[in-house]
């Protein structure tokens, strides 16, 4: 069974030790190779990395007024196979609707994970 940390290491690879005993009980043995050049040298199982983040920010403000603060919700998920490290949201950036650019008062904060991932990591799915 594969495994998340077999597809973040890239694949897997596999050997096997064949042994047997001749007619005249000699041991013989063999380990498995890739059918090229000598040796045993193990078969590869490689997965291909596919690293992938999907970002949205919604707005979780009820009421929107004059010296009220507009707060968002911004949402990062894993799309890709792979766990992400060094997650974190690299720009913020309000603008108002005729191109003014305003100042965030605040940086975004980290609130939870779903599946349980210490900030600045993803699982896959998550």
């Amino acid at each position: 069974t594969i495994t998340q940390d077999d597809i973040d290491a890239g694949g897997v690879t596999n050997s096997v030790l064949a042994e047997a005993t001749d007619p005249f009980g000699g041991d013989v043995e063999d380990t498995s190779d890739t059918g090229t050049g000598a040796g045993g040298t193990p078969t590869p199982f490689a997965i291909d990395p596919e690293p992938a983040v999907e970002g949205l920010k919604t707005i979780t403000s009820t009421t929107i007024a004059v010296d009220e603060t507009v707060v968002f919700e911004i949402t990062v998920k894993n799309t890709g196979n792979v766990t992400l490290n060094s997650v974190g949201v690299a720009s913020d950036t309000l603008t108002r609707m005729d191109g003014t650019p305003l100042t965030l008062t605040t940086a975004p904060d980290f609130v939870s994970a779903d599946m349980g991932s210490s900030e600045g990591a993803l699982l896959v799915g998550e």
